[in-house]
């Protein structure tokens, strides 16, 4: 399918939170999506190619309601991703980025009187689940898990889980199967970061076990230390899913 002629989206309400972009040797129009690690990102105006120096251009990282072409029929209330070789919104996670969630449009009715078909302009809400660029962060919760188990996907992606163990422990990471999935549009090369704190009221260590992952690194978290994981998506496959997980821990 070919890619939709004019810009890739155009910006119709809302109040963006607007990040700053050094395009390096490119060059962006408005309405251009620039697709940084898991995270769409979108220029409202044009961003011309710098060769040094401190200017930078600005992206909208979320907020903003922007219309964009349906790749296939879609439905009001639908996550939806964005397909980065088509320059379309589509229901299809895998290999895609997740972009936000389908409003409306004005060559379909919100009214649930019939669904986006394929082509049809629709309304989004640019509102990405991964967390952006620069700083950024997106939705982040505090996980506790103080006794042996498996993490969960959700657990790591929290990005922090506080531990408090009575006994010595071990927490297991999970399935790449599990893993990929908790991922919305996971591809090859996304990434997470957690943060596992042993608050103990004793010398009592927490063990990481592989599990389903490669783990390198560190795996004993002692008292009162906090390991740093750093976590890289090596294979989206179905039933190859692989990931690799880097774990720095607290002398």
């Amino acid at each position: 399918m070919a890619a939709n002629a004019g810009p890739m989206t155009t910006f119709r309400k809302g109040k963006p939170i607007m990040v700053p972009y050094d395009a390096g040797g490119n060059t962006y129009k408005a309405g251009d999506v620039i697709v940084a690690g898991p995270t769409p990102l979108v220029a409202h105006e044009d961003i011309p190619a710098f060769t040094g120096g401190t200017t930078l251009g600005e992206l909208s990282a979320r907020g903003g309601v922007y219309e964009c072409v349906a790749d296939g029929a879609l439905s009001v209330g639908q996550e939806v991703f964005w397909d980065a070789a088509n320059k379309k919104i589509t229901g299809t996670a895998v290999g895609n980025v997740h972009f936000g969630t389908l409003l409306a449009g004005p060559t379909f009715l919100a009214s649930g009187a019939g669904p986006a078909a394929d082509g049809d302009l629709c309304w989004v809400l640019h509102y990405p689940q991964a967390s952006p660029p620069n700083g950024l962060e997106g939705v982040r919760s505090e996980a506790t898990a103080s006794a042996t188990a498996t993490l969960t996907a959700a657990q790591l992606l929290g990005g922090f889980i506080n531990s408090a163990p009575g006994a010595g422990i071990t927490l297991t990471l999970p399935t790449a199967a599990n893993m990929v999935a908790g991922m919305k549009g996971c591809k090859v090369g996304d990434s997470f970061q957690t943060v596992i704190e042993n608050t103990s009221g004793g010398a009592n260590a927490i063990t990481l076990a592989a599990g389903g992952a490669t783990l390198r690194g560190g795996t004993s978290i002692a008292q009162n230390k906090s390991a740093l994981l750093f976590g890289v998506i090596t294979n989206v496959g179905a039933g190859t899913e692989a990931y690799t997980v880097y774990s720095l821990v607290g002398a």
